[in-house]
């Protein structure tokens, strides 16, 4: 498969990463490897909600309502069940591959690559000829990008919320925001973190912030989070192996709303 140009997606973040020309290498597609001309789609955590959100919004659609208390009518919509299926067909044509195979773009069998500014560490250290764009748009222009990350709060049950809000108050300080921000390479959550942190204000990872900034989409906003990411991701796997969209997608809205009833509802 020598001279066969790859495409690879890493569903993990915000911008798209790529090679300047990429050559070699092979692919664990069978129905790729019959096709001289293929381009192949490698698709790294497809099912993870965070992850591919933004599809769904670019298709004007979301995975629950807006206060975060339903998700039937959202998740298992007309235009959710659009979207999975516009996903679907770049595997069930040959074009995306469920398995990843590892590091394709850093051994340079992949042209592209979706990730985030995790990935500019290693490529800065690597002998890739690499670029940077922004994240995929609609055909309306509709923009959006996934963030997202660990976040520290008080809980309901807190006994002692004042020294506990002292200690976010520390926790969340210009000067810890920005050192934790640059420990694990990226961006912070303060826009004064910025004034300390170098090379945020040039080249890719001010596309990055750019792109944050005015495209973010935060993950669904509701309390029932880990078990709709959870069930999402067990029906968009069964989807891509050959499952009904609707079917799999309704057991995910009423596994959501049987949870929050039980759970949340007043």
């Amino acid at each position: 498969m020598k001279g066969q140009k790859y495409l690879s997606v890493v569903l993990a973040g915000a911008v798209i990463l790529g090679t300047v020309g990429c050559a070699g290498g092979g692919s664990s597609n069978e129905k790729n490897e019959k096709k001289n001309d293929s381009v192949n789609l490698t698709i790294w955590s497809p099912t993870d909600t965070e992850e591919i959100e933004q599809w769904w919004v670019e298709n004007q659609t979301s995975f629950v309502n807006e206060d975060g208390t339903e998700a039937e009518g959202y998740i298992n919509g007309e235009k959710s069940v659009e979207t999975v299926e516009y996903l679907a067909k770049f595997i069930e044509e040959g074009y995306a591959n469920i398995d990843p195979i590892k590091d394709e773009f850093l051994n340079g069998y992949a042209a592209t690559m979706l990730g985030g500014s995790w990935n500019i560490v290693d490529l800065e250290k690597s002998n890739i000829n690499w670029g940077i764009s922004y994240f995929p748009i609609a055909d309306d222009g509709t923009a959006a990008s996934p963030t997202g990350d660990w976040a520290a709060a008080i809980t309901k049950d807190c006994e002692n919320v004042e020294a506990a809000g002292k200690f976010m108050q520390w926790l969340m300080s210009t000067e810890n925001v920005a050192t934790y921000a640059e420990a694990i390479a990226k961006p912070a959550s303060r826009n004064s973190a910025y004034e300390t942190m170098e090379g945020w204000d040039e080249g890719a990872r001010a596309l990055i912030l750019w792109q944050l900034q005015n495209t973010g989409v935060s993950r669904p906003n509701t309390p029932v989070y880990s078990v709709l990411s959870n069930d999402f991701a067990s029906a968009l796997l069964n989807i891509f192996s050959g499952s009904d969209p609707q079917e799999e997608l309704d057991v995910v809205a009423d596994n959501f709303t049987e949870n929050y009833n039980t759970y949340y509802a007043e």
